[in-house]
């Protein structure tokens, strides 16, 4: 509708009715910049809390993951930890420790007239190889398996004073009892399997100890 439309009708209308629409025209304009002022807060408010929770989320997850990683790091210490315990043979006591590539144990046994028994067996060794075997303290010095009135064999056979060949399966199983005080003041015990050739690698056990009253 054009101006002079609007104005010739306006000059049609009695005064009181265009009191009236021009009153309730500034009402709805009122009314409808009322309601955008609150359409603009309401979606402020509702971003803020969107970015609240966004926010409140982000930290709740870098919680949940440092908490994972606390709890990895102290089952990966306690696992280390186990793995690294040592054996500890009483008197009047015996028990098996494996060998580092699971290919034989060794059986040990402390009685109580102070000897330690200690029965190394091992398997898929070299048949055409000799081997020594010994006990290592605290990874110096120790006492090497030998001679053949000191040892009990039950698979292979002893070449020389220290020197042993497995059986044809390669097999080779062998006892030797030591007076307790050589253990003495020994922190970890290891045996070891050690070839005469630089061909094959030395085997180990797993540490251990012989627990000594003084």
């Amino acid at each position: 509708m054009r101006d002079r439309d609007i104005e010739r009708e306006l000059k049609s209308l009695p005064e009181q009715k265009l009191k009236r629409q021009v009153y309730n025209r500034i009402h709805m304009s009122l009314l409808q910049k009322a309601n955008e002022e609150e359409e603009r807060k309401t979606s402020g408010m509702s971003m803020k809390l969107i970015m609240s929770g966004i926010t409140g989320s982000m930290v709740l997850l870098l919680f949940i993951l440092l908490l994972s990683v606390n709890v990895l790091d102290e089952h990966r210490g306690t696992n280390q930890g186990e793995e690294n315990e040592i054996t500890v043979i009483g008197e009047r006591s015996q028990a098996e420790v494996p060998l580092m590539n699971q290919s034989g144990k060794v059986a040990v046994t402390f009685d109580e007239k102070q000897v330690v028994d200690i029965h190394v067996t091992v398997n898929h060794l070299n048949p055409k190889e000799l081997y020594t075997v010994s006990f290592v303290r605290d990874n110096e010095g120790g006492v090497t398996f030998g001679p053949k009135e000191n040892v009990e064999i039950f698979a292979g056979e002893i070449i020389g004073e220290t020197s042993f060949r497995p059986s044809l399966n390669g097999k080779l199983s062998i006892s030797m009892e030591h007076p307790s005080r050589v253990f003495a003041g020994a922190n970890a015990i290891e045996i070891r399997i050690e070839p005469s050739g630089n061909q094959e690698e030395i085997l180990k056990s797993e540490a251990f100890k012989i627990n000594i009253k003084e």
